[in-house]
């Protein structure tokens, strides 16, 4: 008999989006499961999709995916529990490669794929997704980088991923609730720490909706770096230096910015004018090859990104969503820096 699988999706208004993923989901060659929304308390009509759709409904008030996915954790009842989000479509045989894969290793505890987004989305979107595949963007983190094969890694995104459920109730192993994001970053670590192994496997593709306005897709990057750093301050073992670099790289540039201007008014009040104009002449040429240089980067991390969207109107733009992401992740992360930890 086929084991019981629970569908775990947090959701808080997004009836739109949850509408074509439960869609996709009642069309699952794999039809040994249930069905979990955890919901924010949401205005519009996702409640209605979800029981129409046969899910069972939970509410959640502290506002962090953490905490909702804890709650489906603790309410399921299958043996394998898969997440993923209200802006995912899965593919007709998203559960029936999950369950396959994990049930090949008894020392696997978690299988995922990659996501990208599908092709009806915004000019906005394609570039969004252009840029969360480049490695330039996202650093040594796992969501900028997709394998040819089947192999370990350190971490699968929570959109597109599975675990068994006697693994987890053995170890006691839950999200953490205060996470702002990183959650499953450092759910997965802990139990790789424990002696388990998780597997990417390329077949298992995940359409994931990308944000498609510029401030939606801000908003969301400066989210991840402020609860990276929570969880970075937590376990300090997943530290990276490209966590940093975006903070170090926007403050050298504001710094680099005012002493420029700074040097330009002495130089108008005659002020070790030579002085002045020589180290003026130099930060403006720092701060034109770093411009130029970090052009060049956007462009290439475009152009070799995973996403299926290395086309020229998008790659073109990669730059400018990859200095959006920057920044907003540096303000993140230092936010994330003196945010309280529970």
């Amino acid at each position: 008999m086929s084991k019981k699988v629970t569908v775990i999706i947090p959701t808080k208004n997004c009836g739109e989006d949850l509408e074509r993923c439960l869609n996709a989901l009642q069309k699952q060659t794999y039809k040994n499961f249930e069905l979990i929304l955890i919901d924010g308390y949401s205005k519009d009509n996702t409640v209605e999709i979800g029981k129409r759709y046969g899910a069972r409904i939970f509410y959640e008030n502290v506002g962090t995916r953490a905490y909702a996915c804890n709650i489906g954790l603790d309410n399921s009842t299958g043996e394998i529990i898969a997440f993923t989000d209200a802006d995912c479509i899965p593919q007709q045989n998203w559960l029936e490669l999950l369950v396959k894969h994990l049930e090949m290793h008894d020392d696997v505890v978690s299988v995922g794929g990659p996501n990208t987004t599908p092709d009806d989305v915004s000019y906005v979107g394609k570039c969004v997704d252009l840029t969360y595949g480049s490695q330039i963007m996202t650093g040594e983190t796992r969501y900028g980088k997709v394998f040819s094969g089947v192999m370990d890694v350190e971490h699968n995104p929570g959109c597109n991923v599975a675990y068994k459920k006697e693994i987890l109730d053995k170890l006691h192993c839950r999200f953490e609730n205060d996470l702002i994001t990183a959650e499953d970053v450092v759910f997965d670590h802990l139990l790789i720490k424990s002696g388990y192994r998780i597997l990417f496997v390329p077949e298992i593709l995940m359409w994931h909706r990308r944000r498609d306005t510029v401030k939606a897709y801000a908003k969301q990057v400066y989210r991840y770096g402020w609860g990276r750093a929570m969880a970075n301050r937590r376990h300090r073992e997943l530290e990276h230096w490209t966590h940093l670099a975006p903070l170090a790289a926007l403050s050298s540039l504001l710094l680099a910015a005012f002493s420029l201007l700074v040097l330009t008014i002495l130089a108008q009040m005659n002020f070790y004018r030579s002085i002045s104009l020589f180290l003026g002449n130099f930060l403006s040429l720092f701060i034109s090859i770093a411009f130029i240089g970090y052009w060049a980067a956007g462009l290439i991390g475009a152009a070799i990104s995973y996403s299926p969207y290395r086309k020229i109107r998008y790659v073109c733009a990669n730059p400018l969503f990859m200095a959006i992401g920057h920044i907003m992740w540096g303000f993140g992360y230092l936010k994330g820096l003196r945010a309280r930890l529970g």
